[in-house]
């Protein structure tokens, strides 16, 4: 975080956070084949300009201008169409030990994006000793995408097992969705002591 009060009546700050994660969640199934687990990863970095400007002696008024990003996935490799799934094969359980995946990989796929921009502002006016004004507003647009980046799906064919790939083909395969909300609020606080 930097800060600067430089200017009279003017507080400027910018605040930066960036929080990476990669791990794999625990499934006792995969105990004799760990490395056939999916991995997690996150990556969420935050950053905003905050502005307080004092407009006498008794108010003063703030502005945030940040944006908020998320990315998660979920998958065993980046690309849908890595060799290798096909090299490994399914998550394969050894016949007469149920729930011990010996060989073969997770076929999990899945991301979560959220990118947000939010404007907040708020005015607060002290009135008198035992009353202040307080109002502000909010406003956020984030684009949201969640979904599978691909489905994996094994079928019979007269040779063996096949391994099908497919993107985007709903019902059955749905792929990434996005969806772009907005988010508003407003505030008027009247508090007396």
């Amino acid at each position: 975080k930097v800060s600067n009060t430089s200017i009279q009546d003017l507080k400027l700050s910018y605040s930066f956070l960036i929080n990476d994660i990669e791990g794999r969640q625990i499934d006792y199934a995969y105990r004799a084949n760990p490395d056939g687990l999916a991995t997690q990863h996150t990556t969420s970095p935050a950053h905003g300009l905050d502005l307080t400007r004092t407009l006498g002696k008794s108010s003063y008024l703030d502005v945030s201008l940040r944006q908020n990003y998320f990315d998660y996935f979920d998958r065993t490799y980046s690309n849908l169409y890595d060799k290798g799934y096909d090299a490994a094969g399914p998550a394969t359980e050894l016949a007469g030990l149920p729930d011990v995946v010996v060989w073969g990989v997770g076929f999990t796929r899945y991301q979560q994006t959220t990118n947000t921009f939010l404007l907040k502002s708020s005015l607060v006016r002290q009135l008198s000793q035992v009353q202040q004004l307080k109002g502000g507003i909010e406003m956020q647009w984030p684009k949201v995408e969640f979904g599978n980046p691909g489905h994996l799906v094994y079928t019979e064919s007269p040779t063996g097992l096949r391994l099908n790939r497919y993107e985007d083909m709903p019902p059955d395969y749905p792929g990434v969705q996005t969806y772009w909300p907005i988010f508003g609020a407003a505030y008027l606080q009247d508090q007396l002591e």
